[in-house]
Formats: C-alpha cells, sequence, structure tokens
C-alpha cells in the first residue's frame, strides 16, 4: 500500500463510519478511492501532491 493511500484512508476512516459505505480503488490518481453509499451515490478521495492535502470531487453523472 503506498503512502498516499495510507493517508487516503487514515482520512475516509477518521471521517466516516464505513461500516456504510462500499469503497473502491480509483488508481488514475494518487491514493484514490471512490466512497459509494447504500443509495449508488459516490465521492471521488485522492492526495493531491502539490499541497498534500485530501481533497474530493464528485463524479461526472452520465445521463
Amino acid at each position: 500500500m503506498s503512502s498516499n493511500e495510507k493517508k487516503v484512508l487514515q482520512y475516509l476512516e477518521e471521517n466516516f463510519n464505513l461500516s456504510f459505505f462500499t469503497v473502491v480503488d480509483f488508481p488514475l490518481l494518487p491514493g484514490g478511492k471512490i466512497v459509494r453509499d447504500q443509495k449508488g451515490d459516490e465521492l471521488l478521495f485522492y492526495h493531491d501532491i502539490l499541497d498534500g492535502m485530501i481533497k474530493w470531487k464528485e463524479p461526472a453523472k452520465n445521463n
């Protein structure tokens, strides 16, 4: 496990009760993880290596 992935997982564990979410790898970004709730809504988390912070984005919806 990379240090970026460890940082993202630590952030998720500190801020979410992960028993209510599914966490999926997203290897295109450093430490990238997609967090999906029970309704299917998703957020993408990653470690921004330029400023050292965990960032999140809402993935684009295909309608």
